[in-house]
């Protein structure tokens, strides 16, 4: 088998594929459901903290 552009731009095609799919697969998984809802919930937070950690 000879390796040439067009064969390895397709096996990186693939590749990029495989991971964009583990990447939706574990975005969507049940047991990350509870990380991803308190994750969307720290902007709502009454924090006055800085980056830092500070109170500002």
């Amino acid at each position: 088998m000879e390796l040439d552009i067009n064969t390895l731009r397709s096996a990186i095609t693939v590749l990029s594929f495989l991971i964009f799919l583990a990447i939706i697969a574990w975005a969507v998984s049940p047991r990350n459901r509870n990380n991803f809802e308190q994750a969307a919930l720290v902007p709502f937070t009454e924090n006055d903290a800085g980056p830092d950690g500070r109170k500002e």
